[in-house]
């Protein structure tokens, strides 16, 4: 690996000791899943699953508009 793909990967190092499934520290919600069925969708697959446990914390979510990322903030 290049040095950008292995920094890139050391981010997945930390995992939910319970479950043993990488996440990435900052994300403001983890959730595991079981796999129920992956379908083709032409170009990709689509993935269906039972939520197994879920965790949050308080955080603005990530939005998309008109091809800008930002955050949501009440006012």
């Amino acid at each position: 690996m290049n040095d950008p793909q292995g920094n890139r990967a050391l981010c997945f190092r930390e995992a939910m000791a319970h479950v043993c499934s990488p996440r990435l520290p900052d994300a403001p919600i983890w959730i595991v899943c079981t796999v129920d069925a992956v379908v083709d969708g032409g170009d990709h697959k689509i993935v269906t699953g039972s939520v197994d446990d879920a965790w949050q914390c308080e955080a603005n979510p990530l939005t998309y508009h008109r091809r800008v990322f930002g955050t949501h903030s009440p006012s």
